[in-house]
């Protein structure tokens, strides 16, 4: 989640950013949300400094008392008001995406995407060429059709001898994490929908799909 101080200070920008990633968050709402809410905060700030005052005498008037009582109900008032606008703030400031660096380009979806550097030398070989997804189905330990069937395309069901070697690559990262001073935990499989808000995962998912 982006600061809000910098989304105060870089609103264009970030209102850039949001039309590159093809995000629809009205920024401007979210910065009249954030004015409205900060004005509430120094109203009742100045509201509870003048209870407290009262509150403080020993002996207040009939006058303070009821003074105190108006403070009292202004504060509620004020609370219930705050309370309506920081719920639309957060709202907001949970669908503001992580801006994209400069050299990112534009594009509609990944086939646009631009290669930045290539790391190496591109090996040559004299036969032809197979991908994963070739080699696997080859070896038996790879079933995409199957998978496609329950997933839908772009998965693959990993068996044999794959699921073997995936469980053996995570027991040899597990060993070496440990070894410096990382502690494995499983966590649960559910979580309370204020941790899917922190990751930044209930506004970009259908909700009704999403268990938690």
């Amino acid at each position: 989640m982006l600061d809000i101080n910098f989304i105060r200070q870089n609103p264009e920008k970030v209102k850039e950013g949001c039309k590159k990633k093809q995000v629809e968050v009205d920024i401007d709402k979210l910065l009249e949300l954030d004015k409205k809410r900060r004005e509430i905060l120094k109203e009742l700030e100045r509201l509870r400094h003048q209870r407290n005052l009262i509150s403080e005498k020993k002996t207040p008037t009939s006058e303070e008392i009821n003074k105190a009582r108006q403070l009292k109900e202004k504060i509620k008032s004020l609370k219930e008001s705050l309370k309506s606008i920081e719920k639309d703030f957060k709202d907001l400031m949970f669908q503001v995406p992580n801006l994209p660096l400069p050299e990112v380009p534009e594009g509609e979806d990944e086939t646009e995407n631009v290669v930045i550097r290539k790391v190496g030398n591109l090996p040559k070989f004299d036969f032809k060429i197979k991908d994963h997804l070739e080699i696997g189905e080859s070896l038996d330990i790879i079933d995409v059709e199957r998978a496609a069937k329950v997933a839908g395309t772009r998965f693959g069901y990993l068996k044999n001898e794959a699921v073997l070697l995936e469980f053996s690559l995570i027991k040899f990262a597990f060993d070496k994490l440990i070894k410096k001073g990382f502690r494995p935990i499983l966590p649960p499989v559910m979580m309370k929908p204020v941790m899917m808000r922190g990751m930044g995962y209930i506004e970009q998912t259908d909700k009704e799909e999403a268990y938690y």
